[in-house]
């Protein structure tokens, strides 16, 4: 009501009655009728003067459908549509329908009857068959259904259309009730949200006018910039231009490939560019500077000076916000709503490169995304000063960049022979499971289909059912984990989708990702995404190849040297995140034994279980681990128990037992949760912080979620800064130390690097020197090293 929309309640009545009620009428009173929906029932309205808007997918746009393009649709004209749903049924709306009678069948039937009842007489004489036996079978169901999908037409609805104008929202009743909902997003959009200036955005087309910007900028000491491209992959992208600005409200664009229009030519500019981006006096700022620093490498440019990254600022400010993009960075900040890019190249199928879209709105868009850069640095670095996060942020996400453009730029070879022949093997073992899974449930099925898996495990086998999804009874990991000491299809399927999914995601992706450039595969690390400060990587993800189990080990072979003969070393750190539990706990017993460099796993095993260290099993050995890292998790005893296969009570035991035998660890996490309680923050010992309200939410749950990450994340936090600290440290004495190899990769806790088989001794006393010693803390960090000619027999 505040924002001006009318909105019509009618009790005991559906709102699509209402919709055609009010559509019917406004079109006998001569009105133009649109409905904005996507379903399917009010298609029955259509008619010369009610037209339905349906939402578009996928970046497609909306559709009008009128009478024709209903029928084209759904094969049957608008007054035959009730017919139609009642034959086939909508489980969206959960009405029942005939079964086996699918949508062409329905139209084909109604084409050849003109009702229903005309139809079921029909039935009997039908030819013999699974359709006549539906048909017989389901009559009753049918007309019942018709009565659920008929619209009524004469609802009161106590208003005519014609009162049903919209009103100027009342600024002031939404301005208290977003306030009262904490709609604070809402709020500022409420506001009156400004375009950015743009009388005071150029365009710079002739070389003598990038000397005299060159010398602008020069003269500034500090700018930001932008590049446009031609693809959001900086490792396959073409240039199309750049964008500069060092006082705000006044930035230029330099067209260098566009289409149609004449460019600037690039070998010229790029001297003049270059020593401007190559002078580490002259400051430069950016968002997502990575990102641009790949490109102009590639481009014949290499940057130095980068002093300022809005999107990592945003980032250690505050880790947990939804989004660090430069459009979300100027609404909330600046009050700035950008102009989008889908407006210069559109989307989904219609979507053309920006090469391609006017020049004159390029300029406008490019010029303000440099601009805003500009402007967010005076908006975010007085809260990157206050908060004390100018250490982190220089010291550590800004040295990274160049660190990860540079292991990004290199990529990893993949031994594409290997893996066409690890496919087949995976194929092979694919269909012997699904042979076993057919024999086990008595009959053939979709071992894909959660439909026709639910009806094997569910209603053939008798399993109990767990929850119910919005499509029928769930199929998911979980509930096969929970089945598999019920019957053995359940197990057969886990390793089914275990097997099919590792196939699917690395061992038939990854050889289309290999840049035809190169031949290397590229991912792209992402500093800005992970509220706890860990990297991660997309395009491929390769965080989550799996080394446990034997696929993950084969997968993992596929990960080659670069030269014959040549080696990958990797590296990593040892139970990094217990050391630092022990180091923040100050626990005697953990202490004790990391100094002496006992198996921390052992040492938890025998204070749990009463033994000496030596006569430790390996199955108590595994507990004993399972609850160290889980103590660092927030596993309670329920989670605890299904982890080790115990119940509840004596899970509750395990975990009485560990701190009896660990206070230092009891009070460290005591300690933490109550820290946050009163700061409503937790900090690693870099200085990262990560805002958590949650821990105050009257809700339990949440509040649980608040409790966990006050104990983990300084733990994981400071693991993920003691990476991104070894990473820069190691980066800078390879550069010094003049020798060929390369870090390629880093997952979790591990960096893997690329090298002359005549450098293993020398790389691995490096890399393990700098990785041991990027931070110092009351027990030795310990790094396990490994080597060999592909990731696999590295690690």
């Amino acid at each position: 009501a505040a924002s001006g929309i009318p909105r019509i309640v009618v009790l005991g009545i559906e709102a699509d009655d209402v919709l055609a009620t009010l559509s019917v009428r406004a079109a006998a009173e001569g009105m133009e009728a649109r409905i904005l929906s996507n379903d399917k029932d009010l298609a029955q309205v259509v008619s010369d003067r009610v037209r339905i808007v349906t939402l578009g997918k996928g970046g497609d746009a909306p559709r009008l459908l009128g009478r024709a393009e209903v029928l084209e649709e759904y094969g049957v004209p608008p007054e035959r549509i009730v017919d139609l749903l009642s034959l086939t049924g909508d489980t969206s709306d959960n009405v029942p329908g005939i079964a086996g009678v699918g949508w062409k069948t329905a139209a084909k039937l109604l084409a050849e009857y003109p009702s229903l009842e005309a139809l079921f007489e029909a039935a009997p004489s039908m030819k013999p068959g699974k359709l006549r036996e539906s048909l017989l079978a389901g009559r009753e169901t049918c007309l019942f259904a018709r009565t659920l999908v008929q619209l009524k037409l004469d609802v009161d609805v106590g208003v005519d259309p014609a009162d049903l104008a919209t009103r100027p929202p009342d600024e002031d009743a939404l301005g208290i009730l977003y306030d009262e909902l904490e709609f604070h997003s809402f709020k500022r959009e409420a506001k009156s949200t400004k375009r950015s200036e743009t009388s005071g955005y150029t365009r710079v087309d002739t070389l003598d006018g990038v000397r005299a910007l060159a010398e602008t900028l020069r003269a500034a000491g500090r700018f930001a910039f932008d590049s446009e491209t031609t693809s959001i992959d900086p490792m396959r992208a073409d240039l199309v231009g750049l964008s500069f600005c060092s006082r705000a409200g006044a930035a230029c664009y330099l067209p260098i490939a566009h289409a149609n229009v004449e460019n600037l030519p690039w070998e010229e500019t790029r001297e003049i560019l270059r020593p401007l981006f190559e002078d580490a006096r002259i400051l430069k700022w950016g968002q997502n500077v990575k990102y641009d620093l790949l490109i102009l490498r590639r481009h014949g440019i290499e940057v130095r000076g980068v002093d300022f990254d809005t999107m990592l600022a945003s980032y250690v400010i505050d880790p947990s916000r939804r989004s660090h993009s430069l459009d979300e960075l100027a609404k909330s900040r600046l009050e700035i709503e950008t102009i989008p890019l889908t407006s210069l190249i559109g989307s989904g199928k219609h979507q053309i490169l920006i090469s391609q879209a006017p020049l004159e709105d390029v300029v406008r868009y490019a010029a303000e995304d440099a601009d805003v850069t500009l402007r967010l640095r005076a908006s975010l670095e007085p809260d990157v000063l206050a908060l004390g996060l100018e250490r982190l942020l220089n010291e550590i996400e800004l040295p990274l960049v160049e660190v990860l453009a540079d292991m990004e730029e290199t990529g990893v070879r993949l031994d594409v022979a290997f893996l066409a022949e690890l496919s087949g093997r995976m194929a092979a073992e694919l269909a012997t499971l699904e042979r076993a899974a057919w024999e086990a449930a008595g009959q053939e099925f979709n071992l894909g289909s959660p439909k026709q898996v639910a009806e094997i495990l569910f209603g053939k086998l008798g399993l109990a059912p767990g929850r119910r999804t919005k499509t029928g009874l769930s199929t998911d990991a979980d509930t096969l984990a929970e089945l598999v000491d019920e019957h053995e299809v359940p197990k057969i399927l886990l390793r089914h989708r275990e097997i099919a999914k590792l196939k699917s995601t690395y061992v038939e992706a990854l050889p289309a990702l290999v840049n035809p450039k190169t031949g290397r595969l590229h991912t792209n690390y992402n500093q800005a995404v992970a509220a706890t400060g860990r990297l991660s990587s997309s395009d491929p993800n390769l965080q989550n190849v799996p080394i446990r189990t034997w696929e993950g080990r084969e997968i993992r072979k596929e990960f080659v040297a670069s030269e014959e003969g040549g080696i990958l070393v990797s590296c990593d750190y040892s139970q990094i995140e217990l050391r630092l539990l022990a180091h923040m706990a100050e626990d005697a017993p953990l202490l004790e034994a990391f100094r002496a460099d006992i198996d921390v796993h052992r040492v938890t095993a025998s204070l749990i279980f009463g033994t000496d260290v030596d006569a430790v099993t390996a199955e108590q050995r595994a507990q004993a681990k399972t609850i160290n890292f889980g103590v660092i998790y927030g596993m309670g005893a329920v989670n605890l128990g299904r982890a080790l296969g115990l119940s509840t009570k004596e899970a509750a035991r395990f975990i009485d037992a560990y701190f009896a035998r660990y206070p230092g660890v009891r009070r460290f996490i005591d300690r933490s949760q109550a820290a946050a309680r009163e700061t409503l923050v937790v900090s690693t010992l870099a200085g990262r912080r990560r805002p958590i309200p949650e821990i105050a939410s009257p809700d339990p749950r949440t509040r649980a979620f608040g409790e966990r990450i006050a104990v983990n994340t300084p733990i994981q936090g400071t693991a993920a800064d003691i990476l991104k600290i070894a990473m820069i440290r190691v980066h800078r004495a390879l550069a010094a130390s003049k020798l060929r190899a390369r870090m390629i990769l880093t997952v979790h806790d591990e960096l893997v690097f690329d090298a002359p088989s005549s450098e293993r001794e020398e790389v691995t006393r490096l890399v393990t020197r700098e990785m041991e010693g990027a931070m110092q803390l009351t027990v030795p960090l310990k790094v396990d090293s490994g080597a060999g000619s592909n990731w696999s027999e590295a690690h």
